[in-house]
């Protein structure tokens, strides 16, 4: 029996699959064109505050940023778990976000190739195998989330490409 907290975060991992070039190579996959979103929030937020936050937004990830420099990421179900313990909320509501950052998150440039991408999702620990994606640009700006899928079905994609037979 799938319980809701499972149903929940099913619904939230819809793969939004982007067209390939029939042609498609891995050094054309444009990860930029992967990211799904970009929330994040800023590393001064109390910890109440990014918990409101996911609450409206039904994201399980956000990233969290120094200004504009990306600091790392967090955990919606991570906080949960911290506020929703007992005491948890009057020990942790107030304090800032950056206290909470996972400790396990995989961030890649855009520039990054596919393969090496790959290399560096599946190499997550279980606890950390299904967190979102960083994406950031050559300065290592902030730029979007995605969920792990969506790079998994595009290599996919690719692999099933390649080993296609040319129709006669």
């Amino acid at each position: 029996m799938q319980s809701d907290v499972d149903e929940d975060r099913t619904r939230k991992i819809e793969v939004r699959p982007f067209p390939l070039p029939v042609s498609m190579r891995p050094e054309d996959v444009d990860l930029g064109r992967l990211i799904s979103r970009s929330i994040a929030v800023q590393i001064g937020d109390t910890t109440e505050s990014v918990f409101t936050r996911f609450a409206k937004s039904q994201t399980e990830f956000m990233a969290v940023l120094d200004r504009e420099r990306l600091v790392g990421i967090c955990s919606g179900h991570r906080l949960s778990e911290l506020l929703g313990g007992r005491y948890g909320f009057a020990l942790w509501a107030r304090k800032l976000i950056g206290m909470h950052l996972s400790p396990h998150e995989t961030r890649v440039s855009v520039t990054t190739p596919i393969e090496n991408v790959l290399r560096k999702v599946f190499a997550r620990t279980d606890d950390a195998f299904y967190d979102d994606v960083l994406l950031v640009d050559e300065r290592e700006s902030f730029l979007g989330l995605d969920y792990d899928t969506n790079i998994v079905q595009s290599a996919k994609r690719i692999a099933e490409r390649k080993h296609q037979r040319p129709s006669r």
